[in-house]
C-alpha cells in the first residue's frame, strides 16, 4: 500500500556509461503524491574515476563475450566473477564518498539507490538475426550494494523490458517527460550524447512519448585518440575542431556503421531501436595514416552529429514539432559535435548523403530556424552532469511506486513494462521516508548466469 499523504525523499542514481571513465552518482530530491512524482530536482552530484583495472576487466569482457554471442561459457566464468567485483568495489566507494559529500553539504542522506549497472553485452531484437534469442548482459550487484551501503536498493532495469519484447533502450524518454513541464514549452526534444545518442520527443498535452536510439556518437573518436594517442578522448574536441569532414567517410560510416547479421543497414531502421557499441564497425580508411588524424576525428564526429540530425528528421516528418531540442550528455561537451549537429539541421553541411536529401529539405523547411532551440541542457536549467544518472534515480521511483518505466513507443516492448529488481538490506534498515512502501526483496528472482530476471513483470 503506497503512502497516501505527499512525502519527499532522497534518491541516487548511479551511472557508469560504456566508456568507463568514471562512477557517476546524481541524487535527487523526489517529491512524491500517492503513486505520481510531482517534483524532482536534482541537488548533488558526484564523480568519481573508474580504476584502470575495472576498464581492462570490462573491455576483456565485452569482447569475449562478442565472440561467444552471448553465451556464459565456463572458461568465461571467472572472468566475470572478477569484473563484477572490482565493478561492485568501485561502485561501492564511490557511492560512500558521495554519501559522505552529500551528508556534509546539505545534512542530507539518500534513501533510495537506483543502480543501472555495466552493459557488458547487448543483443536486442531490432540486432538479433532470425531464430536469435534477444540478451542483455549487466555486471550489477544490486542485492550487494544494498547489503554494503545498508540502503534499499534497485537494480537491472534492462531485463524485464527485453523479456516483455522491448528493445533494453533507450531508457531516457520516460524520465525526460518529467522535464518538459519545467521548461514551458509543450514539446521538447531531448538528445544524449554518450558512446551511442539516443533521443526523445515528448508532447507534454497529449502524454506522448517516443524515442530511439539515433546510431554510434563517442565511440568511434574516442577508440581513435585510444588508439593512436593512448589517451581516452579528444578533451573537448581540441584535434577535431582542427580538422576536415572527409565526405567520401561519411558515405562509408553510413553504410556500415552499424549492420546486423544478414547485413542490413540498422541505422535505416524507422521507429524503436536500440544499438550497443559491441556491434559498431570502423570502416578501415579511419584507422589509415595517409588521412590526418585531425581529419579523420572531425569526420566520426560529423558522422555522430548526422545520425542525431538524420533522428530529428525522421521525427519533424512524423509530425513532431519539439519547441527545444535539449543536448545533454558527455559528448556535447565536444563543441566541433554541436557545430556540426547545427550545419546540418540548418542546411550548411556538404555532406549529405543523396538519399537523405529530401529529409533533411523536409526538415529545414518545417523548422527554419530549429538552429536557435537547439540548446545544451545547462543553459536551460537542467544540469548534465546528472541527467544520466538522473535516468536510474527516476527508475527507482517508479518501480517503488510499482508504474511502468518503459513503452511501446519507445523501446517497443509489448506492453507498459515495470522495471527492475529491489534489493532490502540484510541489515533490515530501511530509512524513514521508503516507510509505508509495499517492499519486498526480489534477489531469489535472478535465476540466470546474465543477471537477467526469470519473467517479465508487467503493468
Amino acid at each position: 500500500m503506497l503512502h497516501p499523504h505527499p512525502r519527499e525523499l532522497i534518491v541516487s542514481g548511479i551511472m557508469t556509461g560504456n566508456s568507463l571513465d568514471a562512477v557517476d552518482v546524481a541524487s535527487f530530491k523526489a517529491s512524491i503524491n500517492g503513486d505520481r512524482v510531482t517534483h524532482f530536482q536534482q541537488v548533488a552530484f558526484y564523480s568519481a574515476p573508474c580504476s584502470s583495472e575495472l576498464r581492462d576487466l570490462v573491455l576483456t569482457l565485452k569482447n569475449r563475450l562478442k565472440e561467444s554471442k552471448g553465451h556464459i561459457r565456463p572458461d568465461l566464468a571467472d572472468l566475470l566473477e572478477q569484473t563484477s567485483q572490482q565493478y561492485h568495489l568501485d561502485v561501492n566507494n564511490a557511492v560512500t564518498a558521495a554519501r559522505a559529500s552529500l551528508r556534509k553539504a546539505l545534512g542530507m542522506d539518500t534513501d533510495l539507490l537506483g543502480f543501472h549497472g555495466q552493459t557488458v553485452g547487448h543483443n536486442p531484437p531490432s540486432i538479433a538475426s532470425a531464430g536469435q534469442r534477444p540478451y542483455t548482459i549487466q555486471i550489477v550487484n544490486g542485492a550487494a550494494l544494498a547489503n554494503t551501503q545498508r540502503v534499499v536498493t534497485i537494480s537491472d532495469f534492462r531485463s524485464d523490458d527485453l523479456l516483455n519484447g522491448g528493445e533494453g533502450a533507450p531508457f531516457a524518454p520516460g524520465f525526460n517527460a518529467l522535464l518538459v513541464p519545467t521548461l514551458g514549452v509543450t514539446t521538447a526534444a531531448f538528445v544524449n550524447a554518450g558512446n551511442t545518442s539516443n533521443i526523445a520527443i515528448i508532447n507534454s498535452a497529449t502524454h506522448a512519448v517516443r524515442g530511439w536510439d539515433c546510431g554510434p556518437c563517442n565511440q568511434f573518436p574516442d577508440l581513435l585518440m585510444r588508439e593512436e594517442m593512448g589517451v581516452p578522448l579528444d578533451k573537448d574536441g581540441a584535434i577535431a575542431c582542427s580538422g576536415v569532414v572527409q565526405p567520401e567517410l561519411i558515405r562509408r560510416l553510413w553504410d556500415t556503421a552499424v549492420l546486423r547479421d544478414d547485413g542490413t543497414n540498422a541505422l535505416e531502421i524507422r521507429g524503436p531501436r536500440s544499438f550497443d557499441p559491441q556491434w559498431y564497425n570502423l570502416p578501415p580508411e579511419l584507422r589509415s595514416s595517409e588521412i590526418p588524424l585531425p581529419n579523420r576525428l572531425r569526420t566520426t564526429v560529423a558522422f555522430s552529429a548526422y545520425c542525431v540530425a538524420h533522428s530529428i528528421a525522421l521525427a519533424v516528418t512524423d509530425g513532431l514539432f519539439p519547441e527545444t531540442i535539449a543536448l545533454f550528455g558527455g559528448g556535447w561537451r565536444n563543441p566541433a559535435l554541436v557545430s556540426e549537429l547545427k550545419d546540418l539541421c540548418s542546411g550548411r553541411a556538404p555532406y549529405i548523403l543523396a538519399e537523405h536529401e529530401q529529409l533533411f529539405a523536409s526538415l529545414r523547411t518545417s523548422m527554419p530556424h530549429i538552429e536557435k532551440i537547439i540548446r545544451l541542457s545547462d543553459d536551460i536549467g537542467l544540469p548534465s552532469n546528472g541527467m544520466e544518472a538522473g535516468i536510474f534515480a527516476f527508475a527507482a521511483i517508479q518501480r517503488l511506486l510499482n508504474k511502468p518505466f518503459t513503452q511501446p513507443s519507445f523501446t517497443n516492448c509489448k506492453s507498459p513494462t515495470r522495471c527492475g529488481v529491489i534489493h532490502l538490506p540484510q541489515s533490515g534498515e530501511i530509512s524513514r521516508a521508503l516507510k509505508g512502501y509495499a517492499l519486498r526483496d526480489e534477489t531469489s528472482l535472478f535465476k540466470d548466469p546474465r543477471l537477467s530476471r526469470a519473467a517479465p513483470s508487467n503493468c
